[in-house]
């Protein structure tokens, strides 16, 4: 249903709910005088309808709500849905929740050469909003975007008014009229009567022609026909507003006139004779005219009648500022002190305020004849509200009031389908209210310690359940007590009801049962339905042979007698307070209590009662956004709600009694907008999605420009890349990230409404640029370069170990060089020399072997001498170039036994020592070890004329050292080059060899002082 028929639609089926009198009238009596003095009468008059302004759902916001303290003008809405505000120097923005200050430092178009305010005036046809700034530009807002359409001219003053004609044209008026073309001012075609200078208002007609006013107090008509001067009174400044659909010409003249056919009429606020002066008017949808006054509120005129809505009402100021309506059928409204917002809501609340006796009846109950009947609190009397609304007809609403004998206040048992309600005291004496008089059922005197629950049947009969008397039945004027199987003294009844085929419920406790009654006889007796706790209350009739019932917080289904129960977790408890309503009324279970109000399809509730297992219904609830001004309920014996016969439907609240018709509730699908808003990078709007490298904090703000009832909005968004779901938003409606890696991004906000399925979606695209580190070209730098640097070590590496092996090679070769030299010399100083005498020691005893025996006896004995020294000479030699005592025996007993042996009987005094943990080691390193020990050894003993020699072999972690140290004389340090110049390579061989192993060797003998030499080996394991 459009706005225009809601709101058609509630005016005319409520036109007279207040319309005309509102009585509490005298009702004849034939009781006895005393009783007659006691039934009180009165009347009261109300307002004209609920068409009042005072009736509409009204929300309003001040600073408190952060709106500026000087106020706001102009209210308009853009087609993205935010709402548009102007103030001094500023825009303010209004999503429903938030107001944002949009000013020049977001909009640099927005700054003004001038001091004035920033003001909406127009949405065109093409859906911009065009905003007037004080130094004469003209801003349009488009697509979230600002531009300036006209600039600024000091002589030409600030747009007061822009108006669109049927040809889409606009029309300007500052301190001259002029259109706009282009973005261009030219002179506007006027007739020659008007002076374009002289013109003081412009406004549209209802057909696309053009009003104007003259400050000679002239009225023009321009149409696509002609110019048409209107009557008017010549007095100066006559400023046009707007032309009625009825075709009615409201203008400014000494107060707001309206003029129709050529007459004139001043209107004044409703308790005052004289004009009022105001700004602004708007049509509302339902062809009524608002006006915006100062001093006096709102006035609405509608067929010649005249309501207002001031500050007694909570209009925030009584000087008006601006209105506009929206495409909702909402009403804003802009004061001296805030905004207010007026609007049609399906519930209206009725009270004192609108001349109802009391504030809040406590229970309510329809009769067949189409009253309310309603009891108050402590109260004697009984009302009946009739007429009007309550029975669909276009007439005054009546309030009567019915006094029953006695002193005592009296409450509500049930309706009666004959009309007029049954009716008890404290002392529980039933009354029958026929013909508008309480009367006393004589013999109808229950007595009661509990709740009575009453029901009348279709035959006219009286049920009463109550504690202790049981279960009864009223008719032909005898009470008869029924059978309830398995009673006893604490049987309680909890519920009656009739069903659809005149077969009456009665629900108990003590024992729980629900028990179905015919002519008076039980026929069936539930215990334990569908596996429901009992008892069961609330118990109602669907239609047919369906019944609903609350089951302690669970609703039950009977269809016959069988059972299903479906649970709605979101009232469940408040179905298990005390004295909740449940109705049936148009399709829907209702449901009520101390919480909240709201329904459920029956459909829904059936299909979830037939389907095991499957996911409950969703209830809707409604609250002050529906025009509650209290969802709950006020709950006497269950009778705070009831069903008037043209389908309203009635309920007791603390604030009131509500009404709503339930057609009202189909509720027009409203798309909530998501928007994006704007972007902060570290604090600072971003004019850009494009982000800087390595942003700290990122803030995305978004919204849903949702007016009409924005508690009811759900937002969600998720940042593609960065949240793996989606993120419910609450608060401030704005995402946080932070430490963004480089890379795109899109931005998603979803919004929807309570009864929107799926949500309309706003997107940005972000990117986050790499920083130049971050780049693909400084990636492909970076490889290149570290594959340049890896090759460049790995080649530079590999030429270190060809130089290293190089060098191994040729210490290897230059030691078996060496080495070789050595064995050459040694062959050449020794053998071969040996051999050599020994062959020619021979030859001679060859020659003299005859002549000489004697001689050659001697010789042979030399030659014997000689041939065994040279032997231990070849023998010394073949041992220097292997150690064959490692073969058989680790390294520190070869050694120990070399250096004993090489002592000998020298006299020297021998210590050998061995620290660490010995461990065999690579055959090289012992040889290497054992010679330099020997030749150490022998040193000692023949050269250095020592007491005492001290050998330590110490085994360390990653090397093993050679310590042999004597008393003796020393040497110089020149010694190893005077023992080559003699022929003497000893020292000189003890260095290659070490050097060949890989080791070191130092020799430290300063004269007098001793020796000491160091041989240190890596420890390579064998």
């Amino acid at each position: 249903m459009d706005v225009v028929a809601r709101w058609r639609l509630l005016l005319a089926t409520s036109t007279a709910l207040l319309a005309g009198a509102t009585s509490l009238s005298a009702q004849p009596s034939a009781q006895s005088s005393a009783q007659s003095s006691a039934q009180s009468s009165a009347q009261s008059s109300a307002q004209s309808s609920m068409r009042r302004l005072v009736d509409l759902h009204h929300t309003s916001w001040t600073a408190r709500e952060g709106l500026p303290e000087s106020g706001v003008v102009a209210p308009m809405r853009s087609p993205d849905g935010y709402l548009w505000l102007g103030t001094s120097d500023a825009l303010i923005r209004f999503d429903g929740v938030r107001f944002v200050r949009v000013d020049s430092s977001t909009a640099s178009v927005l700054q003004s050469a001038a001091v004035g305010y920033l003001s909406p005036k127009l949405v065109d046809r093409a859906g911009r909003l065009w905003i007037s700034r004080p130094d004469g530009a003209l801003v349009v807002y488009e697509r979230g975007a600002f531009r300036e359409v006209l600039s600024a001219d000091s002589s030409r003053g600030p747009v007061a008014e822009l108006i669109e004609d049927g040809n889409g044209r606009l029309w300007a008026r500052a301190r001259r009229v002029f259109v706009l073309r282009g973005g261009r001012p030219e002179a506007p075609p006027l007739p020659a009567a008007i002076d374009a200078r002289e013109v003081s208002g412009i406004a549209a007609d209802s057909g696309g022609g053009l009003l104007i006013g003259t400050t000679t107090g002239q009225l023009w008509h321009l149409s696509p026909t002609g110019a048409i001067r209107l009557p008017s009174t010549g007095t100066p400044n006559l400023r046009p507003l707007l032309q009625d659909h009825g075709g009615r010409i409201w203008f400014m003249q000494n107060g707001f006139q309206s003029q129709l056919n050529g007459v004139t009429t001043t209107i004044k606020p409703p308790t005052g004779t004289a004009s009022v002066g105001g700004t602004v008017a708007a049509e509302l949808n339902d062809g009524s005219v608002v006006l915006a006054t100062r001093g006096y509120g709102l006035l609405r005129w509608r067929d010649g009648r005249v309501d207002q809505f001031s500050e007694a009402a909570g209009l925030t100021d009584a000087v008006v500022r601006g209105l506009h309506q929206d495409d909702d059928g909402s009403l804003w409204v802009t004061t001296d002190a805030g905004l207010d917002r007026l609007r049609i809501a399906p519930f209206i609340t009725l009270g004192k305020g609108h001349a109802l006796p009391f504030q809040s009846p406590t229970s309510i109950v329809a009769d067949a004849d189409g009253s309310l009947w309603m009891a108050a609190f402590n109260a004697r009397a009984l009302y009946r509200l009739h007429g009007g609304a309550v029975r669909g007809a276009d007439s005054a609403l009546r309030v009567d009031s019915v006094l029953p004998p006695g002193d005592l206040p009296i409450l509500l048992a049930t309706a009666s389908p004959a009309g007029g309600p049954w009716v008890y005291d404290l002392r529980h004496q039933f009354y029958r209210v026929v013909d508008g008089r309480v009367r006393p059922v004589p013999g109808l005197l229950v007595a009661s310690n509990t709740g009575i629950h009453a029901l009348e049947d279709a035959r006219g009969s009286l049920w009463l359940g109550n504690s202790p008397t049981g279960l009864r039945i009223w008719r032909n004027g005898t009470l008869t007590r029924l059978v309830i199987p398995d009673e006893s003294a604490r049987t309680l009844i909890v519920g009656i009801t009739q069903d659809a085929r005149g077969a009456v419920w009665v629900s108990m406790r003590n024992p729980s049962q629900l028990i179905q009654y015919a002519s008076d006889t039980v026929v069936s007796r539930i215990t334990s339905p569908g596996g429901a706790r009992l008892p069961m209350t609330n118990v109602l009739s669907e239609g047919g042979d369906t019944l609903w019932a609350n089951a302690d917080g669970t609703l039950l289904r009977l269809i016959g007698t069988r059972a299903a129960t479906v649970k709605i977790p979101s009232i469940e408890l408040l179905l298990r307070t005390p004295y909740p309503s449940l109705l049936v009324a148009a399709g829907y279970l209702w449901f009520g209590g101390e919480s909240a109000l709201g329904r459920i399809p029956l459909a829904a509730l059936h299909h979830a009662a037939d389907s095991a297992g499957r996911p409950p219904p969703v209830p809707e609830f409604f609250g002050s956004a529906d025009g509650l001004r209290s969802a709950k309920l006020t709950n006497l014996i269950r009778k705070s709600a009831a069903t008037a016969a043209d389908g309203r439907l009635w309920f007791v609240t603390p604030a009131g009694l509500a009404v709503v018709s339930p057609a009202e509730l189909r509720r027009t699908s409203r798309v909530a907008r998501a928007v994006v808003e704007e972007v902060r990078v570290n604090g600072v709007v971003s004019p850009s999605p494009i982000i800087p490298p390595n942003p700290e904090r990122v803030e995305i703000h978004f919204t849903a420009t949702e007016l009409f009832a924005p508690e009811r909005v759900h937002i969600q968004y998720r940042l593609d890349g960065a949240d793996g779901d989606w993120v419910t938003a609450t608060g401030t409606r704005s995402a946080m990230y932070t430490q963004l890696r480089h890379g795109r991004y899109r931005f998603r906000v979803r919004a929807w409404n309570d009864d929107d399925a799926t949500g309309a979606e706003a997107t940005l695209e972000l990117r986050v640029v790499p920083a130049w580190y971050q780049t693909w070209w400084f990636a492909v730098v970076l490889v290149v370069t570290v594959l340049a640097i890896t090759t460049a070590l790995v080649r530079a590496r590999l030429k270190e170990k060809e130089r290293r092996a190089a060098e191994r090679l040729q210490a290897r070769f230059d030691a078996e060089l060496s080495e070789r030299t050595r064995l050459a010399r040694d062959l050449h100083d020794t053998l071969l020399q040996g051999l050599t005498g020994i062959t020619l020691q021979i030859q001679a005893v060859q020659d003299s072997l005859i002549r000489e025996p004697e001689a050659a006896h001697t010789a042979l004995g030399r030659i014997l001498d000689m041939t065994d020294t040279t032997l231990r000479e070849s023998r010394s030699m073949v041992w220097e170039m292997r150690a064959p005592e490692l073969n058989a025996q680790p390294l520190p007993v070869a050694l120990e036994s070399a250096a004993l042996s090489l002592v000998g009987t020298s006299g020297i005094a021998l210590t050998f020592d061995v620290t660490g943990a010995p461990h065999r080691l690579a055959l090289d390193t012992e040889t290497t070890i054992l010679r330099v020990g020997r030749e150490a050894i022998a040193n000692a003993v023949r050269h250095s004329g020592a007491s005492t020699l001290r050998v330590t072999l110490s085994y360390e972690a990653a090397r093993v050292c050679l310590i042999v140290q004597d008393n003796g004389r020393g040497m110089s340090p020149d010694q190893e080059s005077v023992g080559i110049a003699n022929g003497h390579w000893g020292l000189r061989g003890m260095r290659e060899r070490a050097t060949h192993a890989g080791g070191m060797l130092s020799i430290d003998g300063a004269n007098g002082d001793g020796t000491t030499l160091l041989l240190c080996l890596p420890s390579a394991m064998s």
